[in-house]
């Protein structure tokens, strides 16, 4: 398996002038960036598109691996080869959502689709058929359709000329996991006999690209590999202990459209419900893969349209789908490897304009990843949100990419402002997190738990009422950012004289505390140890000149 960044020739800008033509006769698209061009020239050439290209050559171009970041425009890299080859294009989607988006664009073009799922008629398929026979460029399907041998015998009949496998990642994500029906793909594409076969993906790192490669092509693959940054989008890092008040407050300050990704869909649907309490009843939506269709394709439509609402959504949510002013994506929960984050916080600013991907950390969640070898991909979440250096470089370092001048993190924000010697501005919102332990240190040992919870509930809603227009916090709320901030110790309830007083931890260096834990582990040295302290700072009496000349 190679990796290449290969160079734009001028066989590949001939036949880029015959693409560009294409696409502009049918999208309207007036430029093919480099890597477009290469792409296509590479499966065009591998097609036996131009007769110049050696056998060899367009053999080993027609097992391609395609790494371009998310907004680069991977569907035109499918679908204007489309345009030229004889035979139709299959392309193999994850999602149905994505193929029912990739299916309404292509119908806008002008381009001819034909869509296979399951819980389809007879009728319905036949009426498929038809429409290849009379010319039809693109075939929709997803991997768990093409286990039908019946499908996929009459399919292999369609002299179908290239086959694409987008969001190929989900082979590696998904295909050990619970979707076995990728893992067979490679063999599919045998059965269907087709010439030419690239996998897209936004991310992916070495061990993803290897394992695409060992199910679609045998572990043979040419790989096609752009810059994997996102310059426009800003990495942002919030450590709170109170996640759904945190997304409340940021739906407020920050731009939208919005999405809010959750790890489950009773956190979507719950993240959705206070939405519409805080800003009104249209302000928010909830999708994840347990909705119907119909259902589904209500909220993408109302969420298309939108341009100032909030999607609360799982995975199931975004890959690919084309809505191209989504200016903040903000992670309720954080995904399990570095490169399903970067697929998601890549929803954001795809029309190229400046975005923040902002994810909510908390103590359990630095305790919940750091359980995970730190050699593995799910550390890199890790690593990501505790860095002191460079998160960008973080997520690039991840997907094993180039080296990059970072464009805006929350951590070089700052470092540029200090050096320019600057006030640092963490935001106009203060976090809660923040304010609760700045009023604990203000009143050290002065309140219990419970009393604090009675204390910070008013102050806080009152926070939240100048925000959000209603108070967020319940006694809930605030016993639990209680015991998570006592749980990564900082804050500790007093012993006597100050029993269950709370106050800020103290801040005990590694050195010393160990030395505190080994004294109370030996009571005998422990015992000694206190005595010379008392001895060592007891005030001795004065004596006169008489009595020291004396002594």
């Amino acid at each position: 398996m190679e990796s290449v960044k290969e160079e734009i020739t001028g066989d590949t800008a001939a036949r880029g002038d015959a693409a560009l033509a294409a696409a502009q006769d049918t999208f309207g698209v007036t430029y093919l960036y480099p890597w477009q061009r290469l792409v296509i020239a590479n499966i065009l050439d591998a097609a036996g598109y131009s007769d110049e290209v050696k056998a060899e050559d367009a053999a080993y171009r027609g097992h391609q691996i395609v790494l371009l970041p998310t907004g680069a425009g991977k569907s035109l890299c499918f679908l204007v080869p489309a345009l030229l080859l004889s035979g139709p294009t299959l392309v193999i989607y994850p999602l149905l959502a994505l193929m029912a988006d990739q299916q309404r664009r292509m119908n806008d073009g002008g381009l001819t689709s034909v869509t296979f799922r399951g819980n389809q008629s007879a009728d319905e398929r036949e009426e498929n058929f038809r429409r290849i026979r009379a010319g039809a460029k693109i075939i929709l399907a997803n991997p768990e359709v093409l286990q039908n041998e019946r499908l996929v015998a009459r399919l292999a009949q369609c002299g179908i000329a290239h086959a694409a496998v987008d969001e190929a990642h989900c082979l590696s994500e998904w295909g050990d996991s619970f979707r076995p029906a990728y893992l067979t793909l490679g063999k599919i594409l045998e059965k269907l006999k087709v010439p030419v076969i690239t996998a897209f993906t936004a991310t992916a790192s070495p061990a993803v690209l290897k394992r695409v490669a060992e199910v679609l092509f045998n572990g043979e693959a040419h790989i096609v590999r752009s810059e994997s940054d996102r310059p426009n989008i800003r990495y942002y890092v919030k450590h709170t202990c109170a996640k759904k008040q945190e997304a409340l407050m940021l739906a407020r300050g920050e731009q939208r459209p919005m999405i809010i990704f959750c790890g489950t869909r009773a956190h979507a649907e719950d993240m959705a419900r206070e939405l519409t309490v805080c800003y009104g009843r249209d302000a928010a939506r909830f999708y994840h893969a347990g909705l119907e269709k119909k259902e589904k394709d209500e909220i993408e439509k109302w969420f298309f349209d939108s341009t100032d609402g909030v999607l609360c959504a799982t995975c199931a949510y975004g890959m690919g789908v084309d809505k191209h002013d989504i200016h903040t994506v903000v992670h309720l929960d954080a995904p399990e490897t570095a490169e399903a984050y970067i697929q998601e916080a890549g929803r954001a600013g795809r029309d190229g304009a400046p975005s923040k991907a902002i994810l909510l950390w908390s103590p359990e969640d630095s305790a919940r990843f750091a359980s995970s070898a730190e050699d593995g991909r799910k550390y890199e979440m890790k690593r990501f949100a505790e860095t002191t250096d460079c998160r960008r470089q973080v997520l690039l370092d991840a997907l094993g990419a180039e080296q990059a001048v970072c464009s805006g993190c929350d951590l070089c924000d700052v470092r540029r402002e200090i050096q320019q010697k600057k006030k640092c501005r963490t935001g106009k919102i203060e976090s809660s997190e923040n304010f609760v332990l700045r009023f604990i240190s203000r009143h050290k040992k002065r309140y219990s738990k419970i009393e604090l919870e009675g204390v910070l509930l008013p102050m806080l809603n009152e926070k939240s009422r100048a925000v959000c227009g209603r108070s967020i916090w319940e006694h809930s709320g605030i016993a639990d950012m209680l015991h998570q901030l006592e749980k990564a110790e900082r804050i500790r309830i007093c012993a006597w004289p100050w029993k269950n007083k709370v106050t800020a931890a103290q801040k005990i260096t590694l050195q010393k505390r160990d030395w505190h834990r080994a004294l109370r582990k030996n009571r005998p040295l422990y015992s000694l140890h206190s005595r010379l302290m008392r001895i060592r700072f007891r005030r001795l009496p004065l004596l006169t000149r008489e009595q020291q000349e004396q002594a």
